[in-house]
Order: structure tokens, then sequence, then C-alpha cells
């Protein structure tokens, strides 16, 4: 029996950290997804977000998380591109 205090999702984040998990279960690194990919997981994770129940706070906090996680990525890319394209000048 798990105490009231264990959340599931914490748990879950850490095992899940950098990583995205697709439909079909296959766990793909994050810095390795295509920017597209990233884009469009980012928006199915806010469409969904809106359809988690109100007394799942947990789930909804973990969603936040990956959302969170996948924008920096997406920030990381651009300062990153940024970055070579200043040298250039």
């Amino acid at each position: 029996m798990l105490s009231e205090d264990v959340d599931m999702y914490d748990d879950y984040t850490d095992y899940d950290k950098g990583y995205w998990t697709t439909r079909d279960g296959k766990r793909l690194d994050i810095r390795e997804m295509e920017t597209e990919h990233i884009q469009n997981t980012i928006k199915l994770l806010k469409r969904n977000i809106s359809k988690v129940e109100d007394e799942d706070e947990a789930y909804k906090n973990y969603i936040e998380y990956k959302i969170s996680e996948l924008e920096k990525e997406i920030r990381i890319r651009i300062a990153y591109y940024n970055h070579i394209i200043g040298k250039g000048e």
C-alpha cells in the first residue's frame, strides 16, 4: 500500500526527464527529436491539459513540467542557432 504522501507523477518525472514517450511507447531523447516534432508535442500537450480533470492536479503538474522541458529545448536550439549565425558576421 502506498502512502498518501507518495506522488507517482514525481517519481515518473524523474524517470522521464529528458525523454518523450510516444503514443506507441517508444522513448525518445528530447535532444534527438526534430524541432517540428517538439513543437507539435507542445501543441498536443497544451490541447490536452484542458481535458484533465481538475481533481488530478498532479497529472496537470506533470504535463506542465513536460511542456516546460520541451520549450526549454526549443529555447536552447534558438540560442545555439543565433550563436552560430552571429559568428558568421
